[in-house]
């Protein structure tokens, strides 16, 4: 979250011994903390940023740059396709990028919550057609998500990036 104390505990976790020496008679002494023993992965979005000027010294830093739009729609394409996803509007994966600056966790993100959504819905529809007390189908993005199952028709007029609805 960026204040002092939080990055404080992060560089004395990191900079904790590989070997906890204090214990007294076979039993953890009071007050000892354990070694890192795991990667710790942190994100942000300023490197130089003052505050991480301590944590930067001790760490490995990765520098990744924002992929190519199509590149990530094309990603983003792939990932419904591998979890049975498709998608009535076939704007609607750009329309998704656009809206999160092709941020690609912001746009994975999003993706989930409207799958999630469109699940959510079908349920309820499900509910009302069988006579359940279920709240009407609201337009949202979840309700840009079709049918989980494809035809072989379907399924290859997808892939060439046509709307079946």
């Amino acid at each position: 979250d960026g204040s002092r104390n939080s990055l404080d505990v992060l560089t004395n976790i990191i900079k904790q011994p590989l070997k906890n020496h204090a214990k007294k008679d076979g039993k953890k002494a009071s007050g000892s903390t354990f070694p890192l023993t795991r990667p710790l992965i942190c994100i942000c979005n300023d490197q130089y940023a003052p505050a991480l000027r301590e944590l930067i010294k001790l760490a490995d830093v990765f520098v990744f740059t924002a992929p190519k739009d199509v590149r990530l729609i094309a990603r983003l394409r792939q990932v419904c396709k591998s979890e049975n996803l498709t998608i009535s509007n076939s704007n609607f994966i750009s329309e998704l990028c656009g809206a999160t600056g092709y941020d690609i966790r912001a746009s994975i993100n999003n993706l989930q919550f409207a799958a999630l959504k469109s699940s959510q819905e079908k349920q309820r529809d499900a509910e009302v057609l069988s006579g359940g007390q279920g709240a009407a189908k609201s337009t949202t993005w979840g309700s840009q998500f079709g049918p989980t199952t494809t035809s072989v028709a379907s399924k290859d007029a997808n892939d060439k990036g046509l709307d079946i609805g």
